[in-house]
């Protein structure tokens, strides 16, 4: 599903009022974090440049454990340090293949309060990713307009360069 700003900024943009633009064709980007390393997610191995305005997924095979318990506990998340450098690198939406981009202990919810407060739509259970390359694509998740929607399911879907779907 996708949170637009107004989940967390009530005078940021409801999912009416999300720009297309911010949601369709977006250039993509996969990034690989193995939770096997941890489960906070730093993106420090990646170059800040390359999120530049792409709609930036992160792979973390975590989708695997989807219709399990194990899905909603303890599942990975993006620390302020990771929040920051998609920031500072100019993502335009942030996608994952996990339950929240947070701490699922941490009620405040700084992730989505900060990517949200910058107009960065979030999308976040994501699945099938395992498949996609790292680049050469555009992503699309378009969620119906609902006046003062905050979130809302919406079929995420990735067009691959050079091949026929």
């Amino acid at each position: 599903y996708l949170d637009a700003p107004f989940h967390r900024h009530r005078d940021l943009d409801d999912l009416a009022t999300l720009p297309l633009a911010s949601v369709t064709g977006l250039p993509g980007l996969v990034v690989d974090h193995d939770t096997a390393t941890g489960i906070e997610i730093t993106l420090g191995h990646v170059a800040p440049r390359s999120f530049a305005g792409r709609a930036v997924l992160i792979r973390t095979g975590w989708d695997a454990r989807w219709g399990t318990d194990g899905y909603w506990t303890e599942g990975p998340f993006l620390t302020s340090d990771a929040v920051d450098r998609l920031l500072g690198g100019g993502a335009t939406l942030v996608g994952v293949d996990f339950a929240n981009v947070d701490d699922l202990g941490d009620l405040s919810r700084p992730a989505h309060t900060v990517l949200l407060g910058a107009d960065v739509p979030i999308v976040e259970n994501l699945r099938g990713l395992g498949p996609m390359p790292s680049e050469g694509f555009t992503f699309s998740a378009v969620p119906l307009a609902i006046r003062h929607g905050a979130s809302a399911p919406v079929r995420a879907f990735a067009e691959i360069h050079g091949e026929e779907s």
